[in-house]
C-alpha cells in the first residue's frame, strides 16, 4: 500500500517520529485541531477527509520531523543527486517559470531558497531551504494563518533584510 511504501522506504530510514499517512481512522493523541479567523473570533475549521486528497498532502507531520525531511532530502538521503537536480531545476518554457519538480525554486534577495507551502481548511505550512547559507525555515500553523509570509518574514530576520513594523498578521 501508499501508506507502507512511504513508511519502509522514507518515515522509517529517515527517522521521522511524527508523520504517517493521515487516514480517516487515525487515532493521534496530539493532533492539531484546525481553525479559522472570521472578524477576529477564531472558530473550528470544516472537517476534510484527508483520505482524498491523497498524496497532494495526505500527511500528517511535526515541525521537527519536516526539518528532517528536508535535511534528508537536500543531502541526497531519499533520492538520487540526479532526481534532486530536476527537482531543485526550474522547467518554465521561459526560463522564468520557478516551478522543478514539486518545488518552488527562486531566492528571497540574494539567498536561493528551495521551498514549498499547502493548505487546508485550518491548516497551513511552508518550508523553505536556503542552500548556501544552511538554513532551513519551517512554519506551520493550525489557525490558518499565512505561513509563506510568516517564513519570508523570517528569512529577513535571520538574512538581516529590512522588515516592516509594525508587522500586522493578516
Amino acid at each position: 500500500s501508499y501508506s507502507s511504501y512511504l513508511a519502509q522506504n522514507i518515515i522509517t530510514p529517515v527517522g521521522l517520529q511524527n508523520t504517517a499517512l493521515d487516514k480517516i481512522d487515525s487515532v493521534l493523541t496530539f493532533r492539531a485541531r484546525g481553525y479559522y479567523r472570521r472578524k477576529d473570533v477564531f472558530r473550528n475549521a470544516g472537517y476534510i477527509s484527508m483520505e482524498g486528497v491523497w498524496s497532494a498532502g495526505a500527511l500528517y507531520s511535526t515541525v521537527d520531523d519536516l526539518y528532517e525531511w528536508t535535511k534528508s532530502l537536500h543531502h541526497n538521503e531519499i533520492v538520487s543527486l540526479a532526481s534532486l537536480k530536476k527537482m531543485t531545476t526550474p522547467y518554465g518554457s521561459d526560463g522564468k517559470d520557478p516551478f522543478g519538480y514539486g518545488l518552488i525554486i527562486d531566492s528571497l534577495e540574494n539567498h536561493p531558497r528551495v521551498w514549498h507551502d499547502g493548505s487546508i481548511p485550518g491548516f497551513s505550512s511552508y518550508v523553505a531551504y536556503y542552500k548556501t547559507d544552511g538554513m532551513y525555515i519551517i512554519a506551520l500553523s493550525n489557525n490558518s494563518s499565512n505561513t509563506p509570509t510568516i517564513g519570508v518574514g523570517l528569512g529577513h530576520l535571520i538574512f538581516g533584510l529590512p522588515i516592516e513594523l509594525p508587522y500586522v498578521h493578516s
